[in-house]
């Protein structure tokens, strides 16, 4: 089988160029491996990754300051640097105010609202104090007002989310 690699990295302003550049890795991992790449020299990895991102990211590329020149041709060194190119720390901030402004939409389940936090909590760099945020955001955003007092009341801790299904639960019958 002919696997082609992912198409040129080309993100409009508009987009979540953060995201885009997960995706448009994965794509290339996956392409590594279904070539059966993954153990190729890294300096291989390296240009099939540059050809692949196309012509603007070869200059940007260029422009990276390494440790020593050895990482130009390791290929996790080379991503980390794109990594932090395609999201810089001042975005951190947006994600976790956009994690402290989502409420739960009206027709929203409890479950769809949680997994929509875990998502945004994925990029605020919370560390070891990631599910006490998220327990906290989700007293504060449930959308039923008993439900919020009753979780107010209670540890801040994840068991909140049993809690919440049983609410809603509670609710259906």
């Amino acid at each position: 089988m002919d696997f082609k690699p992912p198409g040129p990295f080309r993100p409009s302003a508009e987009d979540n160029t953060p995201q885009l550049w997960k995706d448009w890795k994965q794509q290339f991992e996956l392409f590594l491996t279904a070539t059966d790449k993954t153990e190729a020299p890294g300096k291989q990895k390296v240009a099939m990754l540059l050809c692949s991102l196309g012509t603007q990211y070869v200059k940007v590329f260029n422009n990276f300051t390494f440790a020593n020149d050895d990482q130009k041709d390791d290929l996790d060194a080379v991503m980390v640097k794109f990594d932090t190119y395609f999201e810089p720390k001042k975005l951190v901030k947006s994600y976790i105010t956009r994690f402290q402004q989502r409420v739960q939409a009206p027709h929203e389940t409890v479950a769809q609202y949680i997994t929509t936090l875990r998502e945004l909590a994925t990029h605020c760099e919370f560390g070891a104090i990631e599910d006490r945020q998220i327990a906290v955001q989700i007293s504060n955003g449930v959308k039923e007002p008993a439900l919020r007092e009753k979780l107010w009341d209670d540890d801040l801790s994840l068991g909140i989310i049993k809690q919440c299904n049983s609410f809603e639960q509670a609710k259906k019958n």
